[in-house]
């Protein structure tokens, strides 16, 4: 992978290593010039960006020359990236079926692959949990908390614990613009205490107009709610469903509604149409890279 970032420079890097240096120092010779290296990629990119020419064919040059060395730089770690996405989705798609045993998993390890329970994004790589799944927006957010009481998370909140709720703000403003809560029930779960909208909505009742704890910031009226739930339509959570007046989308597999005295957009989804929805969204680069 490094020799084909370094290029030009490969044989002028590789002589500061010797046979005798440790696996470490090498990692540290070899990150520091590709830390070096993405400086340099950045720069050149950001002076393409500011261009005055006006040419077609010089802009293109310029194009041309900055991709190539991104691609020598980047392109091992994209391909890994996606690859490891295909794999994320695989799992998903096997934990929703029946186990050895006979069973459906529980809830908690589709919560996990989502994102780790008893965690927040503070604590976590951004490669450490797979919110893109549900939604690609879900990934860029001020902080996420996975299993976190909301008394930990809101001041003068109780001790409710949303599944994983996710809190993004605009840098200059000293509210939420918007909160995500995502809900998670068992596959195949039948049961008549299963009202995930339900509990989304008092979550979203509970923190309303709450300070959230360690940030400058608030919930107020401009902020805007969203909520996923995740389930399979069983029986009785289709009467759920029924009972909150829930719209069926074209494709079906899909049910939300809109509660204009919450300021919330609540989506219940199925476990089938996740999966679907993650696949449809990653078919090219799964093709191009021929893994599909």
């Amino acid at each position: 992978m490094y020799r084909r970032t370094f290029g030009e420079r490969e044989a002028e890097i590789f002589n500061e290593i010797t046979l005798n240096d440790s696996s470490d120092k090498i990692l540290k010779i070899l990150a520091m010039h590709k830390f070096e290296l993405d400086i340099k990629i950045d720069e050149e990119y950001s002076k393409l960006l500011k261009t005055q020419d006006k040419s077609k064919q010089g802009f293109k040059k310029k194009i041309d020359e900055v991709l190539s060395k991104i691609d020598k730089e980047k392109k091992d770690d994209l391909i890994g990236y996606i690859v490891s996405r295909k794999k994320i989705i695989e799992l998903l798609e096997e934990k929703i079926k029946l186990n050895p045993d006979n069973n459906y998993e529980k809830e908690e390890v589709i919560h996990d692959i989502i994102f780790p329970r008893n965690a927040t994004s503070d604590q976590l790589k951004f490669e450490d949990h797979n919110l893109w799944i549900l939604d690609e927006k879900l990934a860029f957010h001020t902080i996420a908390k996975s299993d976190i009481r909301n008394d930990q998370t809101f001041e003068n909140t109780n001790q409710e614990r949303p599944d994983i709720i996710v809190i993004c703000s605009d840098e200059e403003s000293n509210y939420a613009s918007n909160i995500s809560i995502i809900e998670f029930k068992k596959p195949q779960e039948d049961s008549k205490n299963s009202q995930p909208v339900d509990q989304i909505k008092d979550y979203i009742i509970e923190i309303s107009g709450k300070k959230i704890k360690d940030l400058d910031l608030r919930t107020d009226e401009k902020t805007k709610y969203y909520g996923y739930a995740l389930c399979d339509d069983t029986k009785n959570l289709l009467n759920h469903i029924k009972k909150e007046d829930m719209v069926e989308a074209p494709e079906g597999r899909y049910f939300y509604r809109y509660y204009s005295n919450l300021k919330a957009y609540i989506e219940l989804i199925t476990y089938d149409k996740v999966i679907s929805n993650a696949k449809k969204r990653h078919k090219m680069f799964f093709h191009k890279l021929g893994i599909d």
